[in-house]
């Protein structure tokens, strides 16, 4: 994914979680196990899709990726739908916000 003020592309991924899994445990465990790939291989960004039906598919079970790609990072995109969005910061998944997005985008945070 393509952010504001950064050279290149970053990783997102998108997942969906059960309503009986706590977030914060799912947070931690993805942590746990991310930090195990090769630093290039880490998606920056976790996007949690809140959707009744989980990620959006074709009529061949294909998943379609084009809506979740244009929007991004943006949290008033992503947030407009439902979604939730993690970040990857000092290897571990916390909740990503405003200050945070306006930080990328104002060039002020590193990735």
């Amino acid at each position: 994914m393509a952010l504001p003020n950064h050279d290149g592309r970053c990783g997102c991924a998108a997942i969906v979680i059960s309503p009986h899994t706590s977030d914060d445990e799912v947070r931690r465990e993805l942590s746990k196990w991310v930090t195990k790939l090769p630093r290039f291989a880490r998606p920056i960004f976790i996007r949690v899709v809140k959707a009744p039906g989980g990620l959006e598919k074709t009529g061949n079970y294909k998943l379609i990726k084009g809506r979740l790609r244009d929007e991004g990072a943006d949290l008033e995109r992503v947030g407009s739908v439902g979604d939730v969005l993690w970040w990857l910061k000092d290897n571990e998944y916390v909740p990503f916000g405003k200050r945070d997005w306006e930080g990328i985008v104002g060039g002020r945070v590193r990735l």
